[in-house]
């Protein structure tokens, strides 16, 4: 049954969802019997590789989404449009941008994260705290890739933006100004 369902879900245009949900119910079906272990290995480098190309995709889609809100508008009515457009999307660029870090895919993380920088300081200004979460995960992209010298400047805006708001984040003005504090003890 188990191999007809896959073969079925290999054939629908659905992002390969029903396939996702086929090759999880065989790769738990693989870890409970013993003796099938190459089987789970195939299983799950399957899994890891759809969800890689799905987070790729999405960060790609998300990057096409940033370069046209970023484009000049004509009307106030269109540069609201693209303001709303570009904040109802930054829970899933923070999603994506921790997924990529997750898979080791700093440079894909870096080019979404800056764009989305670059975007916020513009649409939303400086003192937003939607910037100051981007330019935190940033800080964290800039750590993973080494690049320490650009690092301290996103977690200063990011402390100054959360001191600004601190009675009604306190719990990130905290994290962040730790993070600020661990740079300066370890640079």
């Amino acid at each position: 049954k188990l191999i007809f369902a896959e073969s079925k879900a290999r054939t629908f245009g659905d992002n390969r969802a029903r396939l996702m949900g086929t090759l999880k119910s065989k790769s738990d079906l693989y870890d409970s019997w013993e003796g099938h272990a190459e089987d789970l290995e195939k299983t799950n480098r399957e899994i890891t590789e759809i969800e890689l190309s799905r987070v790729s995709a999405d960060a790609k889609m998300l990057g096409e989404m940033l370069d046209e809100v970023a484009a000049p508008t004509n009307s106030s009515v269109q540069e609201s449009q693209s303001r709303l457009r570009f904040e109802a999307q930054i829970p899933r660029i923070l999603s994506t941008a921790v997924k990529l870090a997750g898979r080791s895919m700093s440079i894909e993380e870096d080019a979404l994260l800056t764009k989305a920088l670059s975007v916020s300081r513009r649409k939303l200004g400086k003192d937003s705290v939607q910037t100051a979460k981007i330019s935190l995960l940033l800080a964290d992209c800039y750590s993973d890739q080494r690049r320490f010298d650009q690092m301290r400047p996103l977690l200063l805006s990011a402390v100054e933006v959360y001191r600004n708001k601190s009675d009604v984040y306190p719990a990130e003005y905290a994290r962040a100004l730790a993070k600020l504090g661990q740079f300066d003890v370890d640079r």
